[in-house]
């Protein structure tokens, strides 16, 4: 059971940094897309 909980714990952690990797990629890609388009 313990070991169950761990792997949630890990799990719903691994979901909230990829959320917030996913965030900061897309953010940096679209102000990036944003540069060449302007240049």
């Amino acid at each position: 059971m313990d070991i169950i909980g761990n792997v949630q714990k890990a799990f719903s952690n691994f979901v909230k940094t990829g959320q917030a990797w996913a965030l900061v990629i897309g953010f940096i890609a679209g102000y990036m897309f944003r540069g060449f388009t302007s240049y």
